[in-house]
Protein backbone atom coordinates (compact mmCIF):
# COMPACT_ATOMS: atom_id res chain seq x y z
CA UNK A 1 0.00 0.00 0.00
CA UNK A 2 1.56 3.29 -1.07
CA UNK A 3 -0.95 5.71 0.43
CA UNK A 4 -3.85 5.27 2.82
CA UNK A 5 -6.24 7.84 4.24
CA UNK A 6 -8.21 6.73 7.29
CA UNK A 7 -11.27 8.80 8.22
CA UNK A 8 -9.52 12.08 7.42
CA UNK A 9 -11.28 15.35 8.17
CA UNK A 10 -10.54 19.07 8.16
CA UNK A 11 -12.59 22.01 9.33
CA UNK A 12 -12.32 25.69 10.04
CA UNK A 13 -13.84 27.23 13.16
CA UNK A 14 -17.29 27.19 11.53
CA UNK A 15 -17.20 24.88 8.50
CA UNK A 16 -16.42 21.22 7.82
CA UNK A 17 -14.42 21.22 4.59
CA UNK A 18 -13.42 17.54 4.40
CA UNK A 19 -15.29 14.92 6.43
CA UNK A 20 -14.49 11.25 7.00
CA UNK A 21 -12.49 10.52 3.83
CA UNK A 22 -10.92 7.07 3.53
CA UNK A 23 -9.21 5.50 0.53
CA UNK A 24 -6.06 3.68 -0.53
CA UNK A 25 -3.66 4.13 -3.41
CA UNK A 26 -1.65 1.22 -4.73
CA UNK A 27 1.46 1.43 -6.92
CA UNK A 28 0.50 2.07 -10.54
CA UNK A 29 -2.98 3.30 -9.62
CA UNK A 30 -4.53 6.73 -9.98
CA UNK A 31 -7.47 8.45 -8.35
CA UNK A 32 -9.61 11.16 -9.86
CA UNK A 33 -11.32 13.41 -7.35
CA UNK A 34 -14.29 15.33 -8.67
CA UNK A 35 -16.90 17.55 -7.14
CA UNK A 36 -18.31 21.05 -7.23
CA UNK A 37 -16.21 24.09 -6.52
CA UNK A 38 -15.59 24.52 -2.79
CA UNK A 39 -16.22 20.89 -1.80
CA UNK A 40 -12.71 20.33 -0.40
CA UNK A 41 -10.77 18.75 -3.28
CA UNK A 42 -7.81 21.12 -2.95
CA UNK A 43 -7.88 20.87 0.85
CA UNK A 44 -7.72 17.08 0.58
CA UNK A 45 -4.68 17.26 -1.70
CA UNK A 46 -2.98 19.79 0.58
CA UNK A 47 -3.42 17.33 3.46
CA UNK A 48 -1.95 14.47 1.41
CA UNK A 49 0.93 16.80 0.43
CA UNK A 50 1.49 17.55 4.14
CA UNK A 51 0.94 21.27 3.59
CA UNK A 52 -1.89 21.29 6.13
CA UNK A 53 -2.72 18.75 8.82
CA UNK A 54 -6.03 16.94 9.13
CA UNK A 55 -8.04 17.69 12.26
CA UNK A 56 -9.00 14.04 12.51
CA UNK A 57 -7.84 10.79 10.99
CA UNK A 58 -4.47 9.67 9.71
CA UNK A 59 -2.61 9.67 6.40
CA UNK A 60 -0.16 6.81 5.88
CA UNK A 61 2.59 6.75 3.25
CA UNK A 62 4.13 3.32 2.78
CA UNK A 63 2.55 2.33 6.10
CA UNK A 64 3.96 5.26 8.10
CA UNK A 65 2.05 8.23 9.48
CA UNK A 66 3.17 11.21 7.39
CA UNK A 67 3.45 13.37 10.51
CA UNK A 68 6.40 11.20 11.59
CA UNK A 69 8.29 11.67 8.31
CA UNK A 70 10.75 14.39 7.38
CA UNK A 71 8.76 16.95 5.35
CA UNK A 72 11.60 17.35 2.85
CA UNK A 73 11.99 13.62 2.26
CA UNK A 74 8.21 13.11 2.06
CA UNK A 75 7.76 15.92 -0.47
CA UNK A 76 10.42 14.39 -2.70
CA UNK A 77 8.23 11.27 -2.84
CA UNK A 78 4.82 12.99 -2.89
CA UNK A 79 4.85 16.02 -5.16
CA UNK A 80 2.05 18.60 -5.25
CA UNK A 81 1.36 20.68 -8.36
CA UNK A 82 -0.95 23.48 -7.22
CA UNK A 83 -3.97 25.01 -8.91
CA UNK A 84 -2.20 28.35 -9.03
CA UNK A 85 1.45 27.67 -9.81
CA UNK A 86 4.00 29.08 -7.38
CA UNK A 87 7.05 30.03 -9.42
CA UNK A 88 10.06 31.73 -7.90
CA UNK A 89 13.37 33.26 -8.85
CA UNK A 90 13.67 35.43 -11.92
CA UNK A 91 13.50 33.00 -14.84
CA UNK A 92 12.11 29.67 -15.99
CA UNK A 93 15.62 28.23 -15.62
CA UNK A 94 15.64 29.20 -11.92
CA UNK A 95 12.53 27.04 -11.42
CA UNK A 96 13.73 24.01 -13.35
CA UNK A 97 17.19 23.91 -11.78
CA UNK A 98 15.85 24.11 -8.20
CA UNK A 99 15.01 20.38 -7.75
CA UNK A 100 18.53 19.58 -8.94
CA UNK A 101 20.15 22.08 -6.60
CA UNK A 102 18.43 20.77 -3.47
CA UNK A 103 19.69 17.28 -4.35
CA UNK A 104 23.19 18.60 -5.11
CA UNK A 105 22.99 17.20 -8.66
CA UNK A 106 23.34 18.56 -12.17
CA UNK A 107 20.96 17.78 -15.05
CA UNK A 108 22.11 16.41 -18.38
CA UNK A 109 22.80 19.29 -20.80
CA UNK A 110 19.72 18.51 -22.94
CA UNK A 111 17.34 17.62 -20.10
CA UNK A 112 15.49 20.93 -19.90
CA UNK A 113 15.19 21.31 -23.68
CA UNK A 114 13.73 17.81 -23.93
CA UNK A 115 11.27 18.44 -21.10
CA UNK A 116 10.18 21.78 -22.54
CA UNK A 117 9.65 20.21 -25.97
CA UNK A 118 7.35 17.55 -24.45
CA UNK A 119 5.13 20.39 -23.25
CA UNK A 120 5.37 22.32 -26.52
CA UNK A 121 7.57 25.06 -25.08
CA UNK A 122 10.68 26.40 -26.85
CA UNK A 123 14.12 26.10 -25.27
CA UNK A 124 14.41 29.90 -25.42
CA UNK A 125 11.81 30.12 -22.64
CA UNK A 126 14.51 29.11 -20.13
CA UNK A 127 15.70 32.72 -19.89
CA UNK A 128 12.21 34.22 -19.96
CA UNK A 129 11.29 36.20 -16.83
CA UNK A 130 8.62 34.57 -14.67
CA UNK A 131 6.56 37.77 -14.77
CA UNK A 132 6.38 37.55 -18.58
CA UNK A 133 4.84 34.06 -18.67
CA UNK A 134 1.21 33.43 -19.52
CA UNK A 135 -0.96 31.47 -17.08
CA UNK A 136 -0.70 28.34 -19.23
CA UNK A 137 3.08 28.65 -19.46
CA UNK A 138 3.30 29.00 -15.68
CA UNK A 139 1.23 25.84 -15.21
CA UNK A 140 3.43 23.87 -17.62
CA UNK A 141 6.66 25.12 -16.04
CA UNK A 142 5.40 24.17 -12.57
CA UNK A 143 4.50 20.69 -13.81
CA UNK A 144 7.87 20.26 -15.55
CA UNK A 145 9.59 21.30 -12.31
CA UNK A 146 7.59 18.67 -10.38
CA UNK A 147 8.64 16.02 -12.89
CA UNK A 148 12.40 16.67 -12.80
CA UNK A 149 12.66 13.76 -10.36
CA UNK A 150 9.71 11.40 -10.60
CA UNK A 151 7.93 11.22 -7.27
CA UNK A 152 6.12 8.09 -6.15
CA UNK A 153 2.90 10.13 -6.05
CA UNK A 154 2.07 13.21 -8.08
CA UNK A 155 -0.83 15.36 -6.84
CA UNK A 156 -2.33 17.45 -9.63
CA UNK A 157 -4.70 20.13 -8.38
CA UNK A 158 -6.62 21.39 -11.41
CA UNK A 159 -3.36 22.21 -13.17
CA UNK A 160 -5.28 23.28 -16.23
CA UNK A 161 -8.61 25.03 -16.03
CA UNK A 162 -10.48 22.16 -17.65
CA UNK A 163 -8.91 19.33 -15.64
CA UNK A 164 -10.17 17.83 -12.39
CA UNK A 165 -8.12 17.24 -9.29
CA UNK A 166 -6.12 14.04 -9.55
CA UNK A 167 -3.74 11.83 -7.58
CA UNK A 168 -1.34 9.85 -9.74
CA UNK A 169 0.89 7.06 -8.51
CA UNK A 170 4.02 7.05 -10.68
CA UNK A 171 5.73 3.94 -9.32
Amino acid sequence: MLLELKQVGYQTATTKIVNNISFTLQRGEFKLITGPSGCGKSTLLKMVASLISPDIGVILFEGRDITTLSPEAYRQQVSYCAQTPALFGDTVYDNLIFPWQIRHQRPQPTAFADDLARFELPETILQKPIAALSGGEKQRIALIRNLQFLPKILLLDEITSARPTCIVCLT
